[in-house]
């Protein structure tokens, strides 16, 4: 559905989801809804109740930014998979912050992000793993993010290549994360000039 369908239609599928919690939204982005000058801008109360499963897409490009704080302290959401995003080059700071429920965001639409700035799904404490394979335009990666993610047992860094800086308290407070995948992400940046402790 496009943004403007869910705007228009938010209450009752807030109480379809409410029995039917694993269905999935597929949004699709662009119609103007929720945009101001290619940045998109999206708050827990955009959405409807219950939605724990969200797709997001922009067939159309029209996306370039996503703002500050979006989705953040987003209660329901269980899965986010970020399908075609194709034109998004910054991720303002915040974005999926402090979602509580959130075990799973799948970046595979974000082949063209060059920033993102701080605390990019910060404290998500039920986040299992993540995959960094569509960062392949990634230059910067902001102070904290993935900071505190307390389940965060796997973690690809094979997408981050492009990076140019150093990355500030990067995957801090996660202590699930296993040896082994500390390992394997220090010695992929140390490969780049990049050092992490």
């Amino acid at each position: 559905m496009t943004v403007s369908e869910l705007k228009a239609h938010k209450d009752a599928l807030g109480a379809h989801l409410a029995h039917n919690p694993e269905h999935r939204v597929h949004l699709i982005l662009g119609d103007g809804a929720f945009m101001e000058k290619g940045a998109l801008s999206m708050t827990s109360e955009d959405l409807p109740d219950n939605l724990c499963h969200l797709i997001l897409s922009d067939p159309a490009g029209c996306v370039h930014t996503i703002g500050q704080g979006f989705l953040i302290f987003h209660k329901d959401l269980a899965t986010v998979d970020i399908k075609d995003l194709r034109a998004v080059t910054l991720i303002k700071g915040f974005f999926l912050s402090e979602c509580k429920n959130l075990v799973e965001c799948n970046p595979r639409g974000l082949t063209s992000l060059s920033t993102i700035e701080r605390s990019f799904l910060e404290r998500c404490p039920k986040l299992k793993g993540f995959r960094t394979r569509s960062f392949i335009s990634l230059t910067r990666l902001g102070i904290r993010a993935f900071g505190d993610c307390t389940s965060l047992e796997t973690f690809d860094p094979t997408g981050l290549n492009a990076l140019t800086s150093q990355i500030a308290l990067f995957l801090q407070g996660c202590t699930a994360l296993h040896e082994t995948e500390k390992e394997k992400i220090r010695a992929h940046l140390a490969a780049r000039g990049i050092e992490w402790q």
